[in-house]
């Protein structure tokens, strides 16, 4: 970085080779917990090797670097601090449907979450970490909800009959579903009365509120966070980003913002289709406490972050000329109060040759 108003936290050594013979995939830029960021990452090099690092950053910018794992780590995972104990859940690398749980690398639940294989959960579905456990959710039948809790170490799948895409949130120890349509806005509490159908057992949830969809406009979901009471849903349509905002508390549904993008990385839709829909693991975009937007944004591989304020216009807080030369701004995520982002940089090295460079990874903050 060139920027005084950015911080590098850590930096790790990826290997050395001509153009194009490292190869870097960011799989997971999220929390471990409340006071750890984690930065996953897939380093392919020229001898055909395939390695994960996992760069580990403290809210006091402590920074370890772990690249040997007890549990399986191909990029369709979870991972999460709880209670002291680290959580893992993986999905069949095979397509099997199946879900692996760990809970300190010792695998305690594996099985499928219906007899149904081929429809929940499935390929489009998403894979959530929750504040209280892991989230799965997908279509069978309307939208279901299967969630992990760790203090019980049990599945329950919440289902919405004949409903769409939904959002979904724990709250208080609820799972809280908001299916956003281009008309309507309906807002699902878990359920406590279980219905059996075709040998699997769901708990249909209660619809606590219906609403007109602010500006009658949705898109598909792309990011959430929650912050409080404040749940917050980023819906992508094209080349604009709508931020809806839920008060869990009172149910008050609002439009935050809506933008319209000049450049980008890439959609979010293609972003999570990438990672086989692991939601809140790798982002192009993040979101703070009062609404504000960043993207990670990129014309012709010169990359940027612009915050598109809540008060209305934008500004650009890591401007490509900050960084060095051939950089790229692999992930964002918003983190205690301030704006993470892995970046991959090279430098070429010619006491080899012109073609030879040296491979790095960073993890920024900024100030």
């Amino acid at each position: 970085m060139k920027s005084s108003k950015w911080k590098t936290l850590g930096k790790d050594v990826i290997g050395a080779g001509n153009a194009g013979g490292i190869g870097i995939i960011s799989l997971a830029l999220n929390k471990l917990s409340p006071d750890v960021l984690r930065w996953m990452y897939a380093i392919t090099t020229q001898n055909y090797t395939n390695e994960h690092h996992e760069m580990r950053v403290t809210n006091t910018d402590q920074v370890s670097i772990v690249t040997s794992f007890p549990t399986d780590t191909y990029k369709f995972h979870l991972k999460v601090m709880n209670d002291g104990h680290e959580w893992q859940m993986n999905a069949d690398p095979n397509g099997q449907h199946k879900l692996f749980t760990y809970k300190d690398s010792k695998i305690i639940d594996a099985q499928y979450l219906s007899t149904d294989l081929a429809n929940f959960p499935k390929y489009q579905g998403f894979l959530e970490i929750a504040s209280d456990g892991f989230l799965v959710s997908g279509y069978g039948g309307g939208w279901q909800t299967a969630t992990y809790t760790f203090q019980t170490q049990t599945w329950k799948t919440n289902w919405i009959s004949g409903a769409g895409h939904c959002a979904q949130v724990r709250y208080r120890g609820k799972t809280i579903a908001v299916m956003v349509s281009n008309t309507q806005t309906g807002i699902y509490t878990e359920g406590d009365v279980s219905r059996t159908d075709n040998y699997k057992t769901v708990f249909p949830m209660k619809l606590l509120k219906s609403m007109p969809t602010p500006q009658s406009k949705s898109g598909d979901l792309v990011y959430s966070v929650t912050y409080g009471k404040s749940f917050y849903m980023a819906m992508e349509d094209g080349n604009s980003i709508r931020l809806f905002k839920l008060d869990l508390e009172t149910l008050d549904f609002v439009l935050v913002q809506d933008i319209t993008l000049s450049a980008r990385l890439e959609s979010g839709t293609q972003q999570m289709f990438y990672d086989q829909t692991v939601l809140d693991n790798n982002n192009q975009i993040a979101v703070d406490e009062t609404g504000n937007i960043y993207v990670n944004e990129r014309n012709n591989q010169k990359y940027s972050i612009r915050k598109f304020l809540v008060t209305g216009g934008s500004e650009v807080v890591l401007k490509t000329e900050e960084m060095k030369d051939q950089a790229a701004i692999l992930s964002i995520r918003y983190f205690n109060g301030k704006l993470y982002a892995g970046v991959f940089f090279r430098e070429l090295d010619q006491s080899i040759n012109t073609d030879y460079f040296q491979h790095y990874l960073q993890l920024v903050r900024q100030l």
